[in-house]
């Protein structure tokens, strides 16, 4: 059951982390260091003034903006890391507009060919080896299915100036066309770092650049090649399953509500910690099933690093160790943290209660967080739960 519940767990906030577009499970594995192409610089001048900052936020403003008749086709190169190497897929992009999109992942030793299609209203996966296919449906308000850039929206900006530092790096050359290099430098730390190359005449992100809170590149991706269309045919983006295809129909992710709302659908308390990452803010939160298991999740966003808090009831049988785990004390308790290149995951028990953190913050900033919540014969209860009226004006306040 912990196996099930933590991949669960695992998927909801890798969707909220943007991963989802980052085919982990079907790249082919590079444990030697993969092929990573080299940026053709056009201007080595760092341009950190005011002149170089306003060109930068007007350029995530644009990337902001959706615009309905951006349309292309491209090769994408996509390069996660891990603590066993790393994993590079290569995938044909096809997209018009904020919500039309098809993805074909190419085969390789490692994965067979896997086509992504989304018309606007449903998600298709489909693997014909395997004569699978998943579906679910869309939500433009939601991170269901996102390219590198797609994150960046008005409601966020703010948030994302506030808590990071934008400099406009100087120019470069991406897949023969020229591009703007941002860098994304956080102003607290503890918090990742970002890097991207924004094409200096349609609102898109050519190549993007992850670093952890070490300073280790975790993520890479990059076209090798773009082309700009006038239109595409409808077609490329329908889908319909091949007759003896097994088809799975998934729900949509559930919408982030205030935490007020959780507890009278629960009709119970929900334990908030007292203490976040700096400058991150409760999104709010949803109510994830497995079986006859319900977990809370509360997701914080600070702009561009997310960090995803799971509490629930587990059968004593699972409560076993996680693979890879350092131990770590949370209030006098025992702690696994598992430090990955993206991300870290922090598990604990107290007060009847197992609790996860998941995000891209350091693992101390996660201890710090685990220690705010209240447990069962630790510290004040009133820490910890927060009344119902202060969710509400901190809901009211911080909303999109």
């Amino acid at each position: 059951m912990l196996k099930r519940l933590l991949a669960l767990i695992l998927a909801v906030a890798v969707v909220a982390l943007l991963w989802l577009y980052a085919p982990v499970a079907h790249g082919e594995s590079v444990e030697s260091g993969p092929p990573v192409a080299p940026v053709a610089r056009l201007s080595h001048e760092s341009r950190e003034g005011s002149l170089g900052t306003e060109l930068a936020l007007a350029l995530l403003r644009r990337l902001a903006r959706e615009d309905e008749s951006l349309t292309y086709k491209g090769t994408q190169v996509i390069i996660l890391w891990s603590g066993r190497g790393a994993r590079a897929s290569i995938a044909r992009v096809t997209r018009q507009g904020a919500s039309r999109l098809r993805i074909e992942y190419l085969p390789s030793a490692a994965s067979p060919y896997r086509v992504v299609v989304c018309d606007g209203y449903k998600i298709w996966s489909y693997v014909p080896s395997k004569r699978l296919a998943v579906v679910q449906p869309f939500d433009s308000k939601s991170r269901g299915l996102k390219l590198p850039g797609d994150e960046f929206s008005q409601q966020n900006l703010d948030l994302l100036q506030n808590n990071y530092s934008i400099r406009l790096l100087g120019r470069a050359l991406v897949a023969s066309r020229e591009a703007y290099s941002i860098l994304l430098l956080p102003r607290h730390s503890g918090n990742p770092e970002r890097r991207i190359w924004v094409d200096s005449e349609k609102p898109v992100v050519l190549r993007m650049e992850e670093y952890n809170t070490r300073g280790e590149l975790t993520f890479l991706s990059y076209y090798a090649q773009i082309a700009f269309l006038s239109g595409i045919p409808g077609s490329m983006f329908e889908f319909t399953p091949p007759e003896g295809t097994r088809v799975l129909t998934q729900p949509g992710l559930p919408e982030l509500v205030p935490p007020h709302t959780l507890r009278a659908a629960l009709g119970q308390d929900i334990l908030i910690p007292s203490f976040s990452a700096e400058g991150y803010v409760l999104e709010g939160g949803a109510i994830v099933r497995l079986g006859d298991i319900e977990c809370v999740h509360l997701q914080y966003f600070d702009g561009l690093g997310v960090v995803s808090f799971f509490q629930t009831v587990l059968p004593s049988r699972s409560q076993v160790r996680l693979e890879d785990a350092t131990t770590v004390e949370v209030n006098d308790t025992r702690a696994d943290l598992v430090q990955r290149p993206r991300a870290n995951i922090l598990r604990w028990r107290a007060g009847g209660r197992d609790f996860f953190l998941v995000g891209n913050v350091d693992g101390e900033t996660m201890v710090k967080m685990a220690e705010s919540v209240y447990a069962q014969g630790k510290g004040n209860p009133g820490e910890g739960i927060v009344s119902s009226l202060t969710e509400r004006l901190l809901f009211l306040f911080f909303r999109k």
